[in-house]
């Protein structure tokens, strides 16, 4: 009996702690699915606003670019309210088929903990595509808690106002720049004009957010030469620099050198000059120019012509804008804005929005059909082992085995000399073997030193699936080439990554076959290697002279690009001097963008030009040719890696220089 009350005792011990732990686990689940429910993915649409504002993480983004800048800096904040997180920041770039990008960045915050980091993506292709965006936390495997869309990022990264920075000895007489109050159309907004005074003292500092730069009665012998080189580059990137002239003749042209300014003010003097916008003629004092070569007027605008230089443009005007004849004119606001506009639109930056005909991740892939890193395997010398195969085992063999009267022996020599041949073969061809990973690189930079080095890879495996590759510290942006048409709404698939991971950057191609390429862009800073000039003679022979290398490299080819014509040449050691007409390699008369794509493939089995470099030196002038109407090229192979561990890397480099033809 006692043996029973102790069992049932026992039994009902075991149902108490049973139940207690159903209604511990059902309020732990209850506790879970409280916390899941605070860390799921948020919708972005209206009615989940409020939720999504009072969720346990927040994640944002916003984009910033300056004039003539190539790539965005994107910074990302995340914040953690109730939990410490560790795990992932992801930015999302949903555009088309094959181009979708995603930023995976390593990050931790502890509980009511905001960070924020700066990622910088190559501006490439359509950047002004309708993207599906969006912003996520992952935990440390990669599982999603929390995201939310940001579409605008990159519409939003335009800058609110339009700077028109102005260098005068007395700025007050040149108020009237600002349109007063009058937006202006820049690309593809309305934006305010805001006027910033400029002085010998604070140009390096203003100059960064200006479009346009104005100078008018100012003498720029004054200015030290570190002040006029930054005006110099401000132009070379994109920007706008007016000059006034007037009764002040070369007072502002007098601190720049005879290449920036290629022109000869001769004197002044009150002439009538009419007015497109109102149908009159002013008197107004005009100075006399004799203009360089590459200058061209405008003609529903201020007096005075312009010249693209680099990227920007450089306008040499006939008058000072201090004139109170020029300032009192009729519809001095429609003319100003006119002026603008035209100069603004002569700008590489400006077409860069537009090049519709330029970079095209269709036309990079054609490109690197031609660059694709593969070791050329040698048909000589194979041709050479079987001749030598087919002359051993048939008289060579028979000979001697007629010789030795060995002929029943025939029946082993022959496989037994074919095991030999085919050992031959496989050590001979082993060193033509693909390696697993694989990348090609273009790398396209400024002898000057400015601006960044903008690098192509292609990046491919000789066996299936996905490959990654660890990068050098070196390249400091990544991303990819964007085509110009739409966004497929509703696909979620991503092709590229890039991974940020404890001071690791690396790449990823997400492929299902071999030799599948992924295409990315790398950003790293540039140095200064020099100059490539041309001292052209050509006229109506086409483009010929002297070319000469200033730079620390030796050129296996060197392309010189003016008024649509293409000419290449043969290598150019570092410090030599090479006359054109006697070393074309390649010529053509015109060019367009992204239709050379396919020329080097009709060089393959020529032995003038290696296909693969002429086909990287014409997709740096793709990429290039909206900067410039004159670009000198030159190309090297043995040019630095940027992929790290056991991956077969070929790297090319395009360095060249703007406005050196004389």
């Amino acid at each position: 009996m006692k043996s029973k009350k102790v069992f049932l005792t026992f039994l009902i011990s075991l149902i108490i702690i049973f139940t207690g732990g159903i209604s511990a686990s059902v309020s732990l689940a209850q506790k879970t699915t409280r916390a899941t429910t605070q860390v799921a993915t948020e919708d972005t649409t209206e009615e989940t606003t409020e939720k999504e504002n009072n969720s346990a993480f927040r994640i944002s983004a916003t984009a910033s670019k300056t004039t003539g800048d190539d790539y965005y800096d994107v910074t990302i904040t995340a914040y953690s309210d109730l939990l410490d997180f560790s795990g992932y920041a992801r930015l999302s770039i949903v555009n088309a088929i094959d181009d979708s990008i995603e930023f995976d960045t390593r990050i931790v915050l502890p509980e009511k903990t905001e960070k924020s980091f700066t990622i910088r993506i190559p501006e490439t292709g359509d950047m002004n595509g309708e993207f599906s965006i969006e912003l996520s936390l992952l935990d440390d495997k990669k599982n999603p808690v929390y995201s939310c869309r940001d579409d605008d990022l990159f519409v939003a990264a335009m800058a609110e106002a339009v700077y028109i920075g102005v260098l005068a000895d007395d700025f007050s007489k040149l108020s009237y720049l600002d349109l007063n109050g009058q937006k202006i159309y820049k690309v593809d907004q309305e934006l305010p004009i805001e006027l910033v005074e400029l002085t010998a003292d604070n140009i390096g500092n203003e100059i960064e957010k200006l479009t346009y730069m104005i100078i008018d009665d100012y003498d720029t012998t004054k200015l030290d030469p570190a002040a006029i080189s930054r005006i110099e580059a401000f132009v070379n990137s994109g920007g706008v620099l007016y000059i006034g002239t007037g009764a002040n003749e070369d007072k502002a042209t007098k601190g720049f050198s005879s290449r920036f300014i290629d022109a000869e003010i001769t004197g002044h003097s009150k002439q009538q000059v009419y007015s497109y916008m109102t149908g009159d003629f002013i008197d107004i004092t005009v100075s006399t120019i004799n203009y360089g070569s590459n200058y061209y007027y405008t003609s529903y605008s201020i007096p005075g012509t312009y010249k693209r230089e680099g990227k920007g443009v450089l306008v040499l005007n006939e008058i000072s804008f201090s004139d109170p004849d020029f300032i009192n004119m009729d519809d001095m606001e429609a003319i100003l804005y006119n002026s603008y506009s035209d100069t603004f639109s002569a700008t590489g930056f400006y077409y860069s929005y537009y090049k519709d005909e330029g970079q095209d991740l269709g036309y990079i892939q054609e490109y690197f059909k031609s660059i694709e890193g593969l070791k050329k395997v040698s048909i000589t010398g194979l041709k050479w082992i079987i001749f030598i195969y087919v002359l051993v085992i048939g008289p060579v063999l028979y000979l001697i085995l007629k010789k030795t009267n060995k002929r029943e022996f025939f029946w082993i020599a022959i496989p037994v000399i074919t095991i030999i041949f085919v050992v031959a073969i496989m050590i001979y061809g082993g060193k033509f073997k693909l390696s697993t990973r694989n990348i090609s690189n273009v790398t396209i930079a400024n002898a000057d030193g400015s601006g960044v080095r903008k690098t192509y890879m292609a990046v491919f495996s000789s066996k299936s699936g996905t490959v990654s590759v660890d990068l050098k510290d070196t390249i400091n942006g990544l991303g990819t080439v964007f085509r110009t048409y739409g966004n497929y709404n509703g696909r979620k698939e991503i092709d590229y990554v890039v991974n940020y991971d404890g001071g690791r950057t690396s790449i990823k191609h997400i492929g299902d076959s071999s030799f599948d390429k992924g295409y990315f862009v790398g950003l790293s800073d540039n140095k200064k290697s020099g100059m490539l000039s041309l001292k052209d003679t050509g006229w109506s022979t086409g483009i010929a002279g002297t070319l000469t290398n200033e730079t620390e490299y030796n050129f296996d080819y060197i392309l010189i690009y003016k008024d649509d014509a293409v000419v290449v040449t043969k290598g150019l050691q570092a410090g030599d001097k090479l006359a054109v007409s006697s070393n074309i390699v390649y010529s053509n008369l015109y060019y367009y963008p992204g239709d050379s794509a396919g020329i080097a493939e009709r060089f393959k089995d020529s032995d003038r030009i290696d296909y693969r470099e002429l086909s990287a030196l014409l997709l740096a002038l793709d990429d290039l040719s909206n900067d410039s109407d004159e670009i000198i090229i030159g190309i090297t192979s043995e040019y630095e890696t940027f992929a790290t561990g056991d991956v077969n890397e070929l790297s090319l480099g395009c360095i060249y220089s703007i406005g050196t033809i004389e």
